[in-house]
């Protein structure tokens, strides 16, 4: 469920939310005390994109179409140094090109570097494969996409059971960046009917949206945008977000896939959680509770404490 979240660390946030209250106070003085209530819904989330890694696909084999293999890699970066105690330093196997080289190769994505470049299905598999393989059994995953398309239909790589097929939402990115996931999203150029059109990678770092009259749609002039580092250029990047009118999530962004383009599908990668042990004082707490419990049951006096706790 979408929750709006600001993260006061944010200059951006304090800039907009400032004024924004700013134009409520004028509107408020011009309009007198009997001046209509307004509200604004901010929603932002952002990953510190000092932790991602800034390769750039011209480092690698596959300069024009390395983009899949490249993005990953760079959100491999942050992995290790958001989860040091989970990841170390073994997704990334010698340099970040080195090991965008080797996820490139057929044994994980695959990539087509004369012609396609990478395949969404390829990409979740090949990326999966990379991870259970250097750290086995601590990676959940999670992915939505207009379809799942592998090389050549390749039989032996079937949608994995926790794919989705859909229109990729903002909540779905969103919900995940709270949690603190990898996640990378494929866009697609907003071409003609039956135009393939071409396709991009990015890593994503942040989220913002101002949903001025809160109706959960990104409307032209709500200032919504989403930063990310660019394989292209191996450099933050920001575009502005928008709505098509199939609800689905556009962005204006200038590159290989643009100038605007459609996000097709959407992946992400987080550490498995753990649940925490009880504090002691709870553990305590729990053990005189059931102490008394024992007791009053023992007295005949069980509907009084059900009472109490209800």
């Amino acid at each position: 469920m979408l929750q709006p979240k600001v993260e006061p660390a944010s200059y951006r946030w304090y800039l907009v939310h400032t004024l924004a209250t700013s134009a409520l106070a004028l509107t408020a003085l011009a309009g007198g005390a009997n001046a209509p209530a307004q509200a604004v819904t901010i929603y932002n989330v952002q990953l510190d994109q000092s932790q991602f890694g800034n390769l750039n696909q011209n480092s690698t084999n596959c300069k024009a179409l390395g983009c899949g293999p490249t993005a990953a890699v760079n959100s491999f970066v942050w992995l290790q140094n958001k989860y040091p105690s989970v990841y170390d330093n073994k997704l990334i196997q010698g340099s970040n090109a080195t090991t965008a080289n080797l996820l490139l190769g057929s044994e994980y994505m695959n990539t087509n570097c004369l012609a396609c470049g990478t395949f969404w299905g390829d990409f979740v598999y090949g990326k999966q494969q990379w991870i259970e393989q250097k750290v086995p059994g601590k990676t959940v995953y999670d992915a939505i996409a207009l379809d799942w398309i592998v090389k050549d239909n390749d039989p032996n790589r079937p949608a994995p059971n926790y794919f989705k097929k859909g229109m990729p939402s903002f909540n779905f990115i969103y919900d995940n960046l709270l949690q603190n996931a990898d996640v990378e999203i494929l866009i697609n150029t907003l071409g003609n009917p039956g135009d393939p059109g071409l396709n991009h990678y990015l890593t994503v770092t942040s989220l913002f949206w101002e949903d001025l009259d809160m109706d959960m749609i990104i409307d032209t002039g709500e200032n919504a945008t989403i930063d990310y580092i660019d394989p292209l250029t191996g450099a933050p990047g920001i575009s502005d977000l928008f709505q098509l009118v199939d609800g689905s999530l556009a962005l204006g962004y200038t590159g290989p896939a643009g100038p605007d383009s459609y996000i097709y599908g959407v992946v992400k990668e987080s550490p498995v959680r753990v649940p925490a042990p009880l504090p002691v004082l709870g553990v305590a707490c729990a053990f005189r509770f059931s102490r008394k419990l024992r007791k009053l049951i023992g007295t005949s006096k069980l509907p009084e404490v059900i009472s109490a706790i209800g």
